[in-house]
């Protein structure tokens, strides 16, 4: 009878954790399945930026023509050759004058010309100069108001360039009229640039002399989809593997219209301009190749998740969240910028929140209790004395029979 009896438990027994265990492990159970969690990490604050990552050449930021022309009078020598240094006022060749009294008053009238043109472009700099002084943008506007300033500061730069490159003009034309004055028809061209002479036309085929600036800048080209990203104003970061440190750069101008002939079966390439920002390292030689990280976009104190613990459906992007309470919550997340394997929650997660590493660790039906692994090196020994040993195995049994 007691054989029956004790048969009759077991089976019953048997029967109830069977039946437990369907219960809990079915499809749309309304049993509580506890997640296994065993990675999970904090919502950061990054400042982080996306970047176009692109290669360049070392070009002069200038070249500088001087032509003859044989109405001028008999050309007489050359004062310079390839690959030498000039400066502000260096010879560059000499021809005889064919009528000195017509140099002379065309010299002149050059002069009065240059010296209008100066005039006029000095008020355009006052009128700029005033106009960026008044420009003021909201908190939100500032992104675009810095690109606007930079535009006007690069137009007030471009235009006190110019006029200091029609003084150095007026001043090479007063110099050639002194010259033509004390010569008796002997007239000397001289350079109104620093710079290397790159070519000199022994044949008298114009230009006769080419000027290379001292002044380095960078050169590239886009693609289709690179130039729609980029935008004058830009942030570049150069380096070179022959140049210990980087430095900086800004991205001067970037063409609107394709280099070369448009052709439906290559794509078009769009050139650009970047312009140091701080003196070039002297290790830097024209034609030299560097690399250029241009900064796109930049945000500053971002909320990063890991990449893997976002969840994407259809337009929306979810994560699981271990609330302060211990349980996992389905948090709706606007994302932002990836920075490695990070993506920016723009919105529905704030700094500090606990993040289930891997989305995939939450299988269908599971939670919102959760379970993570013990490592038992951080546990205390005097910890879980106090805890006695039927709640520890409480605990243990649990753990176990939870999962």
């Amino acid at each position: 009878m007691r054989k029956h009896i004790k048969k009759l438990l077991i089976g019953a027994g048997c029967l109830v954790i069977s039946g437990n265990f369907y219960l809990i492990l079915k499809d749309q159970s309304k049993i509580e399945r506890a997640a296994f969690v065993d990675q999970y990490s904090a919502a950061k604050k990054e400042d982080i930026k996306e970047m176009l990552h692109k290669e360049g050449v070392v070009s002069p930021s200038d070249n500088y023509h001087y032509y003859y022309d044989e109405k001028m009078g008999s050309f007489k020598q050359f004062f310079v050759k390839k690959g030498e240094e000039v400066t502000i006022g260096t010879p560059l060749y000499e021809y005889i004058s064919a009528d000195i009294e017509a140099d002379r008053v065309r010299m002149e009238a050059e002069i009065t010309k240059i010296e209008n043109q100066i005039s006029a472009i000095e008020d355009h700099i006052s009128e700029l100069t005033r106009y960026r002084d008044t420009l003021m943008f909201e908190e939100e506007e500032k992104a675009e108001g810095r690109a606007i300033i930079h535009s006007v500061e690069q137009d007030i730069y471009d235009k006190e360039l110019q006029a200091e490159m029609l003084g150095k003009t007026a001043e090479k034309y007063e110099q050639e009229l002194e010259a033509l004055q004390a010569s008796e028809g002997k007239l000397t061209v001289v350079s109104e640039y620093e710079g290397i002479v790159s070519d000199v036309n022994i044949g008298l085929e114009n230009p006769l002399i080419t000027i290379n600036s001292l002044t380095p800048t960078i050169r590239g080209s886009f693609n289709e989809e690179e130039r729609i990203q980029a935008e004058a104003g830009m942030t570049a970061v150069l380096s070179s593997n022959l140049i210990k440190n980087p430095w900086k750069g800004t991205l001067q101008e970037a063409d609107n219209l394709p280099a070369g002939r448009v052709s439906e079966k290559k794509k078009s390439s769009y050139p650009f301009t970047i312009q140091l920002d701080e003196e070039a390292p002297q290790e830097l030689l024209q034609g030299s190749h560097v690399n250029i990280r241009l900064i796109t976009k930049e945000v500053n104190g971002a909320i990063m998740v890991p990449k893997e613990s976002v969840v994407r459906s259809k337009k929306k992007s979810f994560v699981w969240v271990i609330t302060a309470s211990g349980r996992l919550e389905q948090r709706e997340m606007k994302a932002g910028m990836q920075s490695g394997n990070q993506v920016q929650a723009k919105k529905g997660i704030d700094a500090g929140e606990m993040i289930v590493s891997q989305s995939d660790s939450v299988q269908k039906e599971e939670g919102p209790s959760i379970i993570t692994p013990l490592h038992p090196s951080k546990l205390e020994l005097s910890a879980m004395k106090a805890i006695g040993k039927k709640q520890t195995a409480r605990y243990l049994a649990k753990g176990i029979l939870s999962r």
